[in-house]
């Protein structure tokens, strides 16, 4: 259901940026529609225009918004660009007028609505201004003067005025009379802009205690006010009513939880749990019952609401919530059927579940058999729900500040980690399983005590989860199966591997420094099947973790050693990595007959072995009375794997391992550098990306480097930011290599001048430096002369007329031309006032635009 929801509000949204590109198709022949980023599955299934989107024109400079929904793009495109346009070739109605009329009407009836709003709030003041003309003849001259400092807060609302009522009330509260007191008590319960004023006075001045609470109790609604309130209503708590407390407990958990989400980039304001703990203490039916309302609104932000008032019930009395654990359960895992505005983006309702785990804590058998209810009689999505309740209670306790570890008798966190365990050895349905492979993700950190006394579960659950893999691979494949099954199916097998291999790891985590527990892995290993090749490769990644101490390493050597010779290739990969992934300290203690049993992989017959093993190269070093022989072997792998189809990424690894160990092949290693560059140039420079800087520097001084720099700059840096790492690689050439190459750069330079025009620029500045300064100057005439001559390029035009002419500048100083000097000069005075009148239009421009559709 959720995933059928979010493909059909990804389909809706194609539709409306289909509809809307049509409305501007008929708004003008010379506007376009870009797309930013990439084709997902989804668009690409149903055709329809997904994604961010903008709009760009010849006679519009360049610059705009790409929004998800185009018709956002096309109005602030329409406000900047399209109102003062003289060039616009309409096609056909309708067009993008409609949707200005609309943006323009609603606009409209928002300045109705604020004129109105002023006019009234006009009304208003005049008749207050009538109340206190009327209220001056009974009172004093001090109570009048008071009287006038009121009406200068009404006129002016400034702390200085503001300040000035409280400090007299403090400083004289005899002045002030029944009258007086009366009209503020009326002003503060009717005027929000005199609640926080109004009662800090009437507190001041000792007012009628009782109608003072009653103040306060609607004060807590004013946030200034609300510190005020409740410190009057904590020190008056026997004039709250029932009322009162189902009344305020919804602004009390506000306080007392604040919702981060809401503070974003802002700082987080401290809660202030002390209402809603006394309305816990006075009224604790009421404020219960509120909640459970809370929790049936249907609306999200009420139903997380609920959830942090029972969390921070809970830190008053840890059985606060416990009443309302299967209203609270139900409404988590049915959230999808229960809460109408519920969408991806805030599914976990963490405020609700934290709650809910609070609960499992303190009472795990009940709250465990309710959970259980849930999932018998619940459907696919639901039930998938009520297992992230058990997550969380893992959760619980984890990745603290004090790092503390879970202890063995904490049976809500052993229950919620036998259900979750079980489970995955049972389900079928691929949510649960992607809540499971959540959970067990990372190592146990925390909950590494309680995994040590469930070990038995973890390695017993292993052994079915391959018995798992060994079905679905026996099961044969629908004859008609299309590619998205093949995936799922896939997906499906993955995840169940990878749960396998994480019951191991976690097993093993718990052992590292239990001799006993140490034991039980070492037995569950040799209990394998020899068929269980999977699993075989799954127990061997656990060596990182034994041999941490030296008993461990000890006692799983002769196991990875047997992994490493053994008849089975794929045991024989999964070895190679386990051995890479060995912490650094250990390798010292490992001998080296393991290390050559390991070189000996590299010159396995087997993909996945050979492949496997140069990978782990990278994470591990290799003695150095070996690395000649495996150096020699990965030039093998290198000289094999260069030219061959979909092999990119590995022989990627081939190079760059091979310029690590260039020192290994002494006179010989500039010809390896050679070798190598020319084997990276045969890769699809994707697969260079990431990788050339690192290569660049290792080869840096072959003059060739710069033809491996030529191949891959296009797919380098951003299209629209500066990159300095680019940059640094263009500095890494040689300048002789940069000379003789002069004119590719140049005619790369011409190829982006508009698309990345700060790569054109840096491509100058190294061929000055190298000494190429014609062909510099050449290339820095075409950012001025080359790009097309439009309103688009026109700032991209004017930027390029700096560098030529600052080239030229260069140039005639070096000569003494002192008749060029001057004609520079000129034309450099003419570009900088055209740059200020681009600067101005721009600005122009983008004062025209908004937020396209007021809220």
């Amino acid at each position: 259901m959720k995933r059928d929801k979010d493909i059909e509000d990804t389909i809706a949204a194609g539709k409306k940026n289909a509809a809307t590109m049509q409305l501007v198709k008929n708004w003008c022949a010379h506007v376009r529609v870009e797309k930013f980023g990439g084709v997902g599955l989804i668009e690409a299934e149903t055709g329809y225009p997904i994604g961010h989107h903008s709009l760009q024109c010849d006679f519009a400079p360049m610059g705009g918004s790409a929004c998800w929904d185009l018709r956002d793009s096309a109005i602030d495109f329409y406000d900047r660009n399209c109102v003062s346009c003289e060039h616009r070739k309409p096609i056909a109605l309708p067009n993008i007028s409609e949707l200005v009329a609309k943006r323009d009407k609603a606009r409209a009836i928002k300045e109705a609505q604020a004129e109105e709003e002023a006019r009234q709030a006009r009304k208003r003041a005049e008749a207050r201004e009538a109340t206190r003309q009327k209220l001056k003849a009974e009172l004093t001259t001090i109570e009048a003067t008071i009287l006038a400092d009121i009406a200068a807060l009404d006129n002016e609302r400034s702390n200085e005025n503001q300040n000035r009522l409280i400090e007299s009330a403090r400083l004289a509260p005899e002045h002030y009379g029944e009258a007086l007191t009366l009209y503020m008590f009326d002003l503060a319960d009717q005027e929000g802009w005199f609640v926080e004023v109004g009662i800090a006075i009437l507190q001041s001045i000792n007012a009628d205690p009782k109608r003072l609470a009653r103040l306060a109790v609607k004060a807590a609604d004013h946030p200034l006010a609300y510190g005020k309130a409740v410190e009057i209503l904590t020190r008056s708590p026997e004039f709250l009513e029932s009322d009162d407390a189902r009344r305020l407990t919804k602004r009390a958990v506000e306080y007392a939880k604040p919702d981060q989400e809401q503070f974003i980039g802002l700082p987080r304001p401290d809660p202030k749990p002390a209402l809603l703990k006394l309305l816990w203490e006075t009224f604790p039916k009421e404020v219960v019952a509120e909640l459970d309302a809370l929790l049936s609104s249907r609306r999200r932000f009420l139903v997380e609401l609920a959830g942090r008032g029972f969390a921070t019930l809970q830190t008053f009395d840890a059985k606060a919530a416990n009443s309302s654990l299967r209203s609270m359960a139900s409404t988590f895992a049915r959230a999808y059927l229960l809460i109408d505005d519920l969408d991806r983006h805030h599914e976990n309702l963490h405020h609700l579940n934290e709650a809910i785990s609070g609960v499992f804590c303190d009472i795990p058998d009940e709250a465990d058999k309710t959970i259980q209810e849930l999932i018998t009689g619940s459907d696919r999505v639901s039930r998938a729900r009520a297992f992230k309740i058990y997550s969380h209670v893992l959760r619980t306790g984890r990745f603290t500040a004090n790092k503390e570890p879970i202890p063995t008798d904490s049976e809500g966190h052993r229950t919620a980690f036998r259900r979750l365990l079980w489970a995955a050895t049972t389900e079928d349905d691929d949510d649960v399983l992607q809540e499971v492979a959540s959970t067990f993700r990372s190592e146990p950190y925390e909950l590494e005590l309680v995994a040590g006394a469930e070990i038995d579960g973890l390695l017993g659950a292993a052994l079915l989860m391959a018995d798992r893999l060994a079905a679905i691979d026996a099961k044969p494949k629908e004859p008609d199966e299309n590619w998205l099954q093949v995936m799922e199916r896939g997906n499906h097998r993955s995840t169940i591997r990878n749960l396998m291999e994480r019951y191991v790891e976690w097993a093993a985590v718990a052992a590292s420094d239990n001799a006993e527990l140490t034991d039980k892995v070492l037995g569950m290993i040799d209990a394998i099947p020899d068929e269980r090749n999977e699993l075989k490769g799954a127990a061997l990644g656990v060596t990182q973790h034994l041999a941490s101490s030296v008993d461990g390493l000890k006692k799983i050597l002769p196991h990875l050693y047997y992994g490493l010779v053994g008849p089975s290739a794929l045991v024989r990969s999964y070895a190679a990595t386990a051995l890479g992934e060995v912490r650094y300290k250990s390798h010292s203690n490992i001998p080296p007959l393991v290390y050559e049993a390991f070189c000996v992989l590299l010159w396995d017959q087997y993909l996945v072995v050979h492949k496997a093993a140069v990978r782990a190269l990278g994470r591990f070093s290799l003695p150095e009375t070996l690395r000649p022989r495996a150096a020699h072997a990965v030039l093998n792998l290198l000289y094999y794997y260069r030219g061959r189809e979909r092999e990119d990424d590995f022989l990627v690894t081939c190079i760059e391992r091979l310029a690590t160990w260039a020192d290994v092949f002494g006179e010989q290693k500039e010809a390896l550098a050679k070798i190598l560059i020319d084997a990276a140039l045969t890769v699809e420079p994707l697969y260079l990306r990431n990788e050339l800087r690192y290569l660049a520097r290792a080869l840096e001084g072959e003059e060739t480097l710069a033809d491996l720099v030529l191949y891959t700059l296009p797919h380098l840096g951003d299209d629209f930011n500066r990159d300095d790492e680019t940059r640094r690689l263009l500095e890494l050439l040689t300048d002789s290599s940069v000379v003789a190459r002069q004119d590719k750069f140049v005619a790369f330079g011409n190829s982006i001048l508009v698309a990345k025009t700060w790569l054109a620029y840096e491509i100058i500045e190294r061929l000055s430096l190298a000494g190429a300064t014609d062909a510099a100057k050449k290339l820095a005439a075409s950012c001025a002369e080359d790009i097309p001559d439009t309103v688009r390029n026109s700032a991209l035009r004017t930027s390029g007329q700096f560098i030529s002419l600052a080239h030229r500048f260069e140039s005639a100083v070096a000569s003494g031309d002192e008749a060029e000097l001057n004609a520079v000069k000129s034309k450099w005075h003419k570009n900088v006032a055209e740059k200020e009148r681009q600067q101005a239009d721009s600005n122009e421009r983008h004062s025209r635009t908004g937020f396209s559709f007021p809220d």
